[in-house]
């Protein structure tokens, strides 16, 4: 299995505390939200939407100040932005940072490679299990990604899909935490997995020893 490259980013919760702070005159703070999203272009790279996990979908108004990039892609990011007001249909789009999103790669039953990382939250949200995590540094690269270890039937008669979060620390040492989230693409699934009816187990060697969670589909 050959794991994507990650540099793990700078924590975000203080550059988006610091859009929230309101100086000693200010009497009101425009509402700022912070959400796992989608951003998606158009065929000139240009952002045509923001779409959030639950479903609801904005224009960008302030597209153009984001520049052209690559042509009809989705783009799974960590978006802050001015929330819209109760009829509005468009949102400001403030910060973007790339959230890490490989799909899932097909395995057997080998081992694999599962560095212990921190786990702080799992959870489905949209067309993703999103994972808030914990990477021990030194600021160098690691190696990440989804194995999919088949699926299995319960005795529910339920479909199982078993993934499990590979690891690679490579040379770094576990000096400090570096927070990141990851996202695992549930749409390569969509013709095989029934909402309602199946589900996903999510196996990961954390600082704290090995967690299996499951997930609805």
């Amino acid at each position: 299995m050959t794991l994507s490259r990650l540099v793990l980013p700078l924590s975000l919760i203080a550059a988006t505390a610091s859009l929230t702070a309101c100086g000693d005159d200010d009497d009101y703070a425009p509402p700022y939200v912070a959400d796992l999203a989608e951003i998606h272009t158009t065929a000139a790279g240009r952002i045509s939407q923001l779409v959030r996990d639950n479903g609801d979908t904005y224009g960008v108004s302030n597209a153009a100040e984001w520049g052209a990039l690559v042509p009809d892609t989705i783009y799974r990011v960590y978006a802050v932005y001015l929330a819209p007001e109760a009829s509005g249909r468009q949102v400001q789009v403030l910060s973007l940072s790339s959230v890490f999103s490989p799909f899932a790669v097909s395995m057997g039953e080998g081992p694999l490679k599962t560095d212990p990382v921190g786990l702080t939250a799992i959870w489905r949200g949209g067309e993703y299990v999103n994972l808030s995590v914990s990477v021990p540094t030194d600021g160098g690269r690691h190696a990440l990604g989804f194995a999919d270890r088949g699926i299995t039937t319960l005795s529910s008669g339920g479909r199982l899909l078993h993934i499990t979060l590979c690891h690679d620390a490579q040379a770094t040492k576990p000096n400090y935490p570096a927070q990141a989230y990851l996202s695992l693409p549930l749409r390569p699934y969509a013709a095989t997995m029934t909402r309602g009816a199946d589900s996903i187990e999510v196996t990961v060697n954390t600082t704290q020893g090995v967690q299996v969670h499951r997930l609805p589909y």
